[in-house]
């Protein structure tokens, strides 16, 4: 990929890079507390529902390996993706919250 596609990317997909953005800050924190692989596994499931969002809103069958229920109608690719930004932004407001309210 050449610089100019690369800045195209970027333009068009501003929340995905901003998503990359707090990823990384994410990573690099938990470098520094010693929690990679945590952070790592955490980062998954917010990050997949912001990149995938439509895909994975249009998921119907069985969850939990047929353990559990059926999901019968599709969700909206959009809620998705807000729900992976409310998951990625938890542990940063969590982190404020707790720094105010000590």
């Amino acid at each position: 990929m050449n610089k100019q596609k690369l800045l195209e990317w970027i333009q068009d997909n501003k929340g995905k890079t901003i998503a990359i953005i707090i990823a990384c800050f994410y990573l690099i924190a938990g470098l520094v507390i010693g929690e990679r692989l945590r952070v790592a596994l955490f980062l998954i499931l917010p990050l997949a529902c912001i990149f995938f969002s439509d895909a994975m809103g249009g998921y119907t069958g069985m969850s939990r390996l047929g353990a559990g229920p059926w999901i019968t109608k599709t969700t909206p690719g959009c809620f998705v993706a807000f729900v992976g930004w409310l998951l990625l932004l938890f542990p940063l407001g969590f982190a404020i919250f707790k720094a105010f309210f000590k």
